[in-house]
């Protein structure tokens, strides 16, 4: 059983729109949720420019979102689990 949930929210978590914010970005999904994460839950974020985290790319059916400017992937089941990268020193750590 576990299979087919995870199945099916797969096929419902996927971009579907992304808001590209100040402070913080929003990802809108196919099911209707929005998600608003602040830059500071990404380091690569945090520190990029305005221009930067505007070029940003969805890819792998809606699952994935890449900046290719700073090299920073973030899967779309990552972010509504709340994982996110930790910074110690120079050295990023997912949760």
């Amino acid at each position: 059983m576990n299979t087919l949930v995870t199945r099916t929210s797969a096929r419902r978590n996927q971009v579907a729109g992304l808001y590209v914010g100040k402070k913080e970005f929003a990802v809108l999904l196919n099911d209707g949720r929005r998600l608003v994460v602040p830059y500071a839950c990404f380091p690569r974020l945090a520190d990029a420019t305005p221009a930067q985290r505007r070029h940003f790319e969805v890819y792998s059916g809606g699952k994935m979102i890449h900046w290719p400017d700073i090299g920073e992937d973030i899967e779309v089941q990552h972010l509504i689990e709340g994982r996110m990268p930790l910074r110690t020193g120079d050295l990023l750590l997912a949760q």
